[in-house]
């Protein structure tokens, strides 16, 4: 019977949470680029493009009650948990960079990272993985012939459509992955923060190790933003030949002092064509000051 009764809520109410949970992931990722301001990166535009018109798919196949719903969902959902995965692989450093997220916003810069290591691509991958899992269970109860009156119906007369052992498995795989990708994004900010409570050298080599860190605890790492290659930009300058800019940019100012100071309070020196408030505010109290001396020592060698 409880079985029936979860069938028959599926049939009644699976689209409405699916459309929940699309309205939820299309305002909160309107909240963060139209209310925080933060800059939509390519992979950000790719499931921002999957997600929105299920909202309106949804609804319609609500309003229509269509059985046949989840077939309209799920390319959208799965193709999205595809790119959205990508995203968080790209974000923890298990895949470099594509040609795509190289100019503008850099796929890895994480604008927000909730306890450590959930950050917006992760949401959208959740939003997504449930959505899909939300649509394969509706579909499999559909499948089911519950005729009239369900609650007299035996469980054991439900019969079992041939896709079933498919259904369940794509589900479990589905479920998997989220799991296994949350799990790596955990690992990765216990990782990171690791390495900032062992880093205390004052070398370069300390230094180039803590650029390279794509987030220092809960603070963006610097490479999230700024690149080393000539003339290729991110959300922030790139920073080859710094340590020469950097003993002209304020007379009387020497270039240690100057990149110091950009990091602890970034607004004081902002370089022509970019944005102040843009850059983390708060690398004071998320580094010690042997770990910026060391950003410092190694910005220090680039000549």
């Amino acid at each position: 019977m409880t079985k029936i009764r979860i069938w028959l809520f599926l049939q009644d109410y699976g689209g409405v949470l699916a459309l929940l949970v699309a309205i939820t992931a299309t305002l909160g990722s309107l909240y963060y680029s139209e209310v925080a301001k933060f800059v939509p990166c390519t992979l950000c535009w790719y499931q921002r493009i999957l997600m929105y018109p299920l909202t309106l798919i949804l609804l319609i196949g609500i309003i229509k009650q269509d059985e046949h719903l989840p077939f309209y969902v799920l390319p959208f959902s799965l193709l999205g948990m595809g790119v959205s995965t990508y995203h968080v692989l790209i974000e923890n450093g298990v895949i470099s960079h594509p040609t795509t997220c190289t100019t503008g916003v850099p796929c890895s810069l994480r604008y927000v990272n909730y306890l450590g290591f959930i950050t917006i691509p992760l949401m959208a991958l959740t939003a997504f993985t449930l959505i899909t899992v939300i649509m394969i269970a509706t579909h499999r109860a559909f499948s089911h012939e519950l005729g009239g009156d369900a609650g007299q119906t035996a469980v054991s007369t439900i019969p079992e459509s041939r896709s079933a052992p498919y259904a369940w498995a794509l589900l479990l795989a589905t479920v998997l992955v989220l799991i296994a990708l949350w799990a790596l994004a955990a690992f990765r900010s216990w990782e990171s923060n690791q390495a900032l409570t062992t880093t205390a050298a004052l070398g370069p080599a300390s230094g180039q190790a803590l650029f390279q860190q794509p987030t220092f605890g809960t603070a963006p790492g610097c490479i999230a933003c700024h690149s080393l290659d000539p003339g290729v930009a991110g959300v922030g300058p790139s920073l080859s030949g710094i340590a020469g800019q950097a003993a002209q940019r304020v007379p009387g100012q020497s270039a240690g002092d100057y990149l110091r100071q950009s990091i602890v309070a970034p607004d004081s020196h902002v370089v022509d064509g970019f944005a102040a408030g843009v850059m983390y505010q708060g690398y004071e109290e998320a580094l010690t000051k042997n770990q910026i001396d060391g950003l410092v020592t190694f910005l220090l060698t680039l000549e």
